[in-house]
């Protein structure tokens, strides 16, 4: 059997403690220090005879805050071994204050940068959430600006590139209207846990971005892990190749609409070559000029024309 020496038992137990943060560090500084004063009173207590024991303890941790040294006669033997043991414990004091600055110091900074990279929850409600962020390419987001219109709205986009470098990125190449508020953060996309600190439950809708088949499917299963049927939110899609497409049970329980644009566009070619005026509409849909394109499933609508159609629609 393999028996750990109490050096190594001890040094792996305050690795475990140093690496849980900043409270955990400031316990351990307050701890030790606490019983170094303790240890210098009881010495200096009992090699001077100077004093009570508590009154020198609160001599010891008056000194220990605030290096403050009581006056002695250094001539007199006890008041020499007193002024030796009080210099001993502000020394300590000088070393806590200095580290419990530094940790107070690092821990702020952290949080800063935390921030700044946007790893707090988003709060809130009715946005619109884009998941998946393509450096150049915008037309998504402008379309989602274009949508709300005059009204106001929050945008969050979530992706695993930094924040600001995404916030740079839309707001050099996006003109945002002072009605809309777009928000970047930097996490996990195919993790749920992650996911759900962009309140998916209270947003309006979800859109994956454009992106190779298996990264789409990886998060629609994440999504799938808590978005419900019940919840309001609907989720859109494009999936490239017929093999990622979603059962249609799965798909509508937990509200996904995915698009399967080869199929799609094959079928809309095909009937573009047998009925006059339908290579029209296939231009009008996909070339985006004044025009929004949203998927919808509306009952009693099957075997209407085009023109019926929208005339039917507001």
């Amino acid at each position: 059997m393999d028996h750990k020496s109490l050096r190594e038992r001890f040094q792996y137990w305050f690795d475990n403690r140093m690496a849980k943060g900043s409270r955990t560090l400031i316990e351990l500084l307050l701890l030790s220090s606490v019983i170094i004063v303790l240890l210098l009173v009881i010495l200096m207590t009992v090699l001077s005879r100077e004093g009570s024991f508590f009154g020198n303890l609160w001599n010891g941790f008056v000194t220990l805050i605030n290096a403050w040294m009581p006056e002695y006669d250094p001539s007199d033997p006890p008041n020499l071994v007193v002024l030796l043991f009080t210099a001993m414990i502000a020394i300590v004091g000088i070393l806590f204050t200095s580290i419990l600055i530094g940790i107070v110091t690092t821990s702020i900074e952290e949080k800063v940068v935390s921030l700044r990279k946007g790893n707090s929850a988003i709060l809130e409600k009715d946005h619109s959430v884009i998941l998946g962020f393509t450096p150049g390419e915008y037309t998504l987001l402008r379309e989602i600006i274009l949508s709300f219109g005059k009204e106001p709205g929050v945008i969050v986009v979530a992706a695993l590139d930094d924040k600001e470098e995404m916030e740079e990125m839309i707001f050099e190449n996006v003109e945002i209207p002072k009605h809309l508020k777009v928000i970047c953060r930097s996490l996990d996309i195919y993790d749920p846990i992650d996911l759900q600190r962009l309140a998916l439950k209270q947003a309006e809708e979800i859109i994956v971005n454009p992106a190779p088949n298996e990264e789409v499917t990886k998060i629609l299963l994440a999504l799938g892990s808590f978005i419900e049927e019940t919840d309001p939110v609907r989720i859109s899609a494009i999936l490239y190749k017929d093999e990622y497409r979603l059962p249609e049970s799965y798909a509508r329980k937990h509200r996904m609409y995915t698009l399967q644009t080869n199929d799609t566009i094959a079928k809309m070619i095909a009937r573009s070559c047998i009925q006059p005026g339908l290579s029209q509409v296939l231009v009008e849909v996909f070339d985006f000029k004044g025009n929004e394109f949203y998927l919808e499933r509306i009952a009693g609508v099957a075997g209407m024309a085009f023109e019926q159609l929208s005339l039917a629609l507001d």
